[in-house]
């Protein structure tokens, strides 16, 4: 499975806001593996594992091991995606957002699926088949998905991940 190149992007630019240009230095510096890839493309392709040990560092070095600045990290990627490739989806309803999940997930991911099943107008169960069973690219995508929709204007956005064998699933749900 791969990745486009644009979460990569993403997450160097998050840890270099939030953290400085030094500390992200010194993060090279500790994992070189990473240092082939600071300069990838938004639109090439890129292993999956690349992002997932990417994700697994950052939390160690930049975060508590606690995996919460993953979920802001997904956040701040939404942010990022909505000011550029996402930019159509501006003004949208969160609801309309799950209903492109399919489309929406394989912008970013060249195998699995994507499915919505709305409960209610505003609590939506989103199911990642045949997806890596990464808690951390979990947590990432977790930020990313309530990030997307506090900013297509849900409010007191709630997420959480359920159990599942063969790939992601969460559950949302916002107020309108």
């Amino acid at each position: 499975m791969q990745v486009k190149g644009r979460s990569l992007k993403q997450t160097f630019d998050y840890l270099k806001e939030k953290f400085g240009e030094q500390k992200l230095l010194s993060f090279l510096d500790k994992y070189q593996e990473f240092e082939s890839i600071t300069s990838c493309s938004d639109i090439d392709w890129y292993p999956v594992e690349s992002l997932i040990s990417l994700l697994e560092k950052s939390d160690s070095f930049f975060g508590y091991c606690d995996l919460s600045i993953l979920e802001d990290m997904g956040s701040f990627a939404a942010k990022k995606a909505f000011e550029s490739s996402h930019k159509l989806f501006t003004g949208m309803k969160p609801a309309t957002l799950f209903t492109n999940a399919p489309m929406i997930f394989s912008t970013y991911y060249s195998e699995g699926k994507a499915e919505a099943e709305f409960i209610k107008d505003n609590r939506v169960k989103l199911s990642l088949l045949n997806f890596p069973c990464s808690t951390h690219l979990s947590k990432r995508i977790l930020g990313w998905s309530k990030g997307v929709i506090a900013l297509t204007g849900g409010k007191n956005v709630k997420g959480n991940e359920l159990p599942c064998k063969n790939g992601l699933i969460f559950l949302f749900e916002w107020d309108n």
